[in-house]
């Protein structure tokens, strides 16, 4: 898809398009973004969780913040609701 077919369509930059909205919440991470993240304490894999992003290895959840995933390891919280 060429520049000018990108403007028509709306969004000519797609890769500067991290987010899309999901039924029912506010903001989603796009997948493709997503997959490109990790856990910085284990480097599993992260799923979405409503305005958090869960490690599916150890658990820990990280806040996105105006749809900015805040990934440092003190900004964590762990497993069930417990800090670190």
């Amino acid at each position: 898809m060429g520049f000018q077919e990108r403007l028509r369509s709306g969004n000519p930059c797609p890769r500067r398009r991290i987010l899309h909205p999901v039924h029912g919440s506010g903001e989603a991470l796009h997948p493709s973004f997503l997959e490109l993240l990790a856990c910085p304490v284990c480097h599993g894999g992260l799923r979405q969780e409503g305005e958090r992003l869960r490690c599916v290895s150890c658990g820990r959840r990280y806040p996105i913040r105006e749809g900015i995933p805040v990934l440092l390891a003190e900004e964590a919280e762990g497993p069930e609701g417990t800090e670190r």
